[in-house]
């Protein structure tokens, strides 16, 4: 909830701890229930995710984080709490399976007891006070489905953890209904429980459909999505004026296969499901308005963290943290740096590729690459730490720069982006930089959350650089 990533390093500002306390506060406004806590939350370290803990308005449950120095617990097990006359038992877990190495745990003080001896214990606790078993599931899909197939008593697993796929329409195993909501906060997931039966195990039942609830459906259901991208793949290429005909004819007949069977599964009767579950998905698109209460949080931590840095803005803006004076090829404390043929190579900056690349720089200008930190800037987000990675060069990254506002030669998608620091073909033109990229390393900023639309081939053409000068 709190972060994208699992470790912030030993540079993090105010920018950090303003992104946290607005997810928290945006989140009592919401009105959670209960929240549990996943390995990117300890990302700013332990003390500020307890700091977090006690701000927010909503328990944060785990029923296997513990301080690695006591064994003791770090937060509430699980809550009960009444809906619709219900006692709803909600417990906590993450799983040992996600990326919390050992290492990072020492570093914390936390240690992970064993989530299903954990859950079988809670389990005992809940047996003569909870109607329904809800489990926030901190473990990835697949270790969710190894829970419910080895312990009974739980009625719903919500999974978190890298979602894979489209799974808010619960499968089913055994008589636990597992479900997973999409990342990037870009849809609701809404499960109404319907239960006309008290008996347990209530064995709910997804309406709709009798197989919604299996692998199977939900299979099919993303081999529909897969042709759509298929067929629109091959629509695009014969507008192009390619023969795709045969191609596409083959996906008419497999659509057509897969949605008899999907119609086939949707057609069993729900007569006989007194317990049932109804699911949907809500996209947050611009037709849902924004809640007056979570915007005016959201802008009063962009004032905020606007505020900050432009008050640590120095005049003359230097490197950006590399500490290294260009005339004099020597650090602050004076000792050899950027320009030292025996250091790793650094980050120099557009400005050193123009003397010898006049034509490649004019052109990279006309390019977005060349106003991409402008964007950031229009949307008033130019110092969130989330967003300024993919809009300038180097941030981070060895021979780089850490502090936004001292690094105005860093700003934008510069040459060294696709072609690695350049201090050392500066030095030596000789030094050869990278020539050669793959789609994944374009993929790490135009991924489907802040480029849909992005098409490898097409834009690759849009941005090469022309021929050498």
């Amino acid at each position: 909830m709190l972060f994208r990533q699992y470790d912030l390093g030993p540079t993090v500002d105010e920018s950090y701890d303003l992104q946290g306390r607005r997810m928290i506060e945006s989140h009592n406004a919401m009105g959670w229930t209960a929240f549990t806590p996943g390995e990117r939350d300890f990302a700013h370290g332990l003390d500020y995710l307890l700091e977090m803990r006690d701000l927010a308005e909503f328990p944060f449950v785990s029923a296997n984080i513990v301080e690695a120095e006591t064994g003791d617990l770090l937060f509430e097990p699980y809550i009960v709490t009444k809906v619709a006359g219900f006692r709803v038992g909600i417990i906590g877990v993450m799983g040992d399976g996600v990326e919390f190495s050992q290492s990072r745990r020492d570093e914390l003080g936390v240690d992970l007891l064993d989530p299903m001896e954990s859950i079988k214990s809670v389990l005992r606790e809940l047996d003569d006070t909870a109607d329904f078993i809800i489990l926030l599931a901190h473990t990835g899909l697949d270790d969710a489905e190894i829970i419910a197939e080895h312990i009974d008593g739980i009625d719903l697993i919500i999974a978190g953890h890298l979602p894979r796929g489209n799974y808010y329409q619960p499968m089913k195993v055994n008589h636990t209904l597992i479900t997973q909501g999409f990342d990037q906060g870009k849809y609701l997931v809404r499960l109404d429980v319907n239960i006309q039966s008290p008996k347990r195990p209530y064995d709910l039942f997804v309406t709709g459909s009798g197989g919604m609830g299996s692998i199977e459906y939900q299979n099919l259901k993303l081999k529909l999505e897969q042709l759509d991208v298929v067929e629109k793949d091959f629509l695009a290429k014969k507008a192009e004026g390619e023969d795709v005909d045969y191609g596409l004819e083959l996906v008419k007949l497999e659509r057509e296969k897969v949605e008899k069977m999907i119609a086939e599964m949707e057609a069993v009767s729900e007569m006989d499901n007194p317990n049932f579950v109804t699911p949907t998905l809500i996209p947050l698109s611009d037709e849902i308005f924004d809640d007056e209460e979570v915007l005016e949080i959201g802008n009063k931590y962009m004032d905020r963290l606007i505020t900050i840095k432009e008050e640590l803005t120095p005049d003359t803006p230097d490197d950006g943290g590399n500490g290294a004076d260009e005339d004099t090829g020597t650090d602050d404390d004076g000792t050899s740096s950027i320009w030292d043929p025996d250091a790793n190579p650094t980050y120099v900056g557009v400005k050193k590729c123009i003397a010898c690349h006049k034509t490649i720089y004019s052109f990279w200008l006309t390019t977005r690459h060349s106003r991409a930190y402008a964007t950031l800037e229009e949307e008033n987000r130019q110092y969130e730490p989330d967003c300024i990675g993919c809009h300038t060069t180097g941030y981070k990254k060895t021979g780089g720069f850490t502090d936004i506002t001292k690094a105005e030669k860093y700003l934008n998608v510069q040459c060294e982006v696709c072609h690695g620091p350049g201090s050392l073909h500066v030095l030596n033109t000789d030094s050869e930089m990278k020539n050669h990229y793959a789609e994944k390393d374009c993929l790490v900023c135009h991924d489907g959350e802040n480029d849909d639309d992005f098409d490898y081939q097409r834009d690759l053409a849009i941005i090469r650089c022309p021929e050498q000068d």
